[in-house]
């Protein structure tokens, strides 16, 4: 009736590739909701998450004994209201961890007399009420609080522990959006200031167009600008954490053009892009771990592409190319990425195969070198019933070397075979 619930438990675990690289995570989630009317319901979530994870370090300087053990979990809640010309929300939530670091030692070094351990929190509340006043229109305002702190110490082998930092800070924001749609052509805009007490205020603009020239040709632009601040676990949290890390600034432009053909069958978008920023939050490895920095400033410009065709109903084709144009390196972002993947059912079978090309990648921002790499991947499932699917997959079938990260190789061939049953 008006009460619905929602409930999961997942486990996975893994030795890892490599010696020293073992994982494991349990997750729990839980969602209830109630309609008190047509017009309102309330919801809560629950997400519970236990895991276990080991580092080996750089292949080239491997790591000892260097491993995470966290509790993670979010509670919210949210009080919804939908109607005609109104709808809006009250929502609050709780997000917390609790980690124990052993941050591990290299060969011929001394084991560390200590574990590391940090409780954090980032707690808030969201309001916001969205009007359509008259035909076309969208206005929305909203208020944000958000409060993120958290303690971190040392505990010794002695039984002893070693305070590092134990502090709170709070942001505030408020904002308002606008959108008016007059025919063709629709514009919107809006305006949030953010206050952190640490660093202070900022205005957020943004704004926007879209025309559709007919059914099948539309065209966007944007220009925005945007701001993050840096949480807890960045500053002070994890191996990768770093006291000193400044806020992000970027302002963003870009363009799409999007085009349908053949009745539909083929779709068409491109877009370009340009941002210009500042103080970028990227994490690297440095000696063997990860270690969050900021960028300086930096130009991104660059475009995407994509293609969908429907040649046959039982023959897709789907491709998109990314190229990224960076004046700093940037880990794990390519300058050139492709992919093309073709789905072909036949019967009961259904054959997928994808093939992706990465190049102009870094492996770590202190290294000029860059990766170049293709993958073949490929799935094949069969249906003897409606309710069963079978199914065979196989990643990286040319077991082809590469590195996302610098020292830390990735898989070669991947086989995977399970099986569906939907009741």
């Amino acid at each position: 009736e008006k009460f619905n619930a929602y409930l999961s438990l997942n486990h996975d675990r893994t030795d890892g590739q490599r010696d020293n690289s073992e994982f494991y995570i349990t997750n729990g989630y839980a969602k209830i909701g109630y309609d008190f009317s047509q017009n309102w319901n309330a919801s809560g979530n629950i997400i519970l998450s236990q895991f276990n994870s080991n580092n080996p370090g750089r292949t080239d300087q491997p790591v000892l004994d260097n491993w995470v053990d966290a509790l993670r979990g979010t509670y919210s809640l949210a009080i919804n209201n939908q109607y005609d010309k109104m709808s809006g929300a009250v929502q609050g939530y709780y997000n917390f961890g609790h980690h124990e670091i052993n941050d591990g030692y290299t060969s011929g070094s001394t084991p560390r007399n200590y574990l590391f351990n940090s409780d954090d929190y980032n707690a808030g509340v969201a309001v916001y009420e969205s009007f359509r006043l008259f035909r076309g229109s969208l206005i929305t305002a909203g208020f944000d609080f958000k409060q993120w702190g958290g303690h971190a110490w040392n505990h010794l082998n002695d039984g002893s522990d070693k305070d590092l930092i134990d502090r709170n800070v709070n942001e505030y924001a408020v904002y308002a959006l606008a959108q008016q749609s007059f025919g063709k052509l629709t514009v919107n805009g809006g305006i949030r200031l953010e206050d952190n007490e640490t660093y202070g205020s900022e205005w957020v603009p943004q704004g926007g167009l879209a025309y559709h020239a007919t059914d099948r040709t539309s065209f966007k632009a944007t220009a925005s600008r945007g701001f993050r601040s840096p949480n807890i676990r960045e500053l002070y949290m994890f191996a990768p954490a770093n006291p000193d890390l400044k806020p992000e600034y970027m302002n963003n432009y870009d363009v799409s053009y999007i085009q349908k053909l053949f009745d539909n069958k083929m779709e068409l978008e491109l877009t370009a892009y340009f941002a210009q920023g500042r103080d970028m939050i990227t994490t690297t490895m440095i000696d063997g771990k990860p270690k969050n920095i900021n960028s300086g400033e930096f130009i991104n410009k660059g475009f995407d592409f994509s293609l969908s065709y429907e040649i046959l109903p039982a023959l897709k084709l789907h491709g998109n190319y990314s190229f990224l144009d960076s004046d700093i390196r940037i880990t794990g972002a390519p300058k050139h990425q492709s992919f093309m993947n073709a789905n072909w059912k036949t019967g009961k079978f259904i054959f997928s195969a994808g093939y992706q090309y990465i190049s102009g990648l870094y492996t770590q921002t202190a290294d000029s070198d860059t990766e170049t790499y293709g993958l073949l991947n490929a799935r094949v499932s069969y249906q003897p019933v409606k309710w069963i699917s079978l199914f065979v997959n196989g990643d990286n079938l040319t077991d082809t070397h590469y590195e996302i990260y610098k020292g830390f190789p990735m898989p070669g061939i991947i086989a995977m075979g399970g099986i569906d049953i939907r009741f």
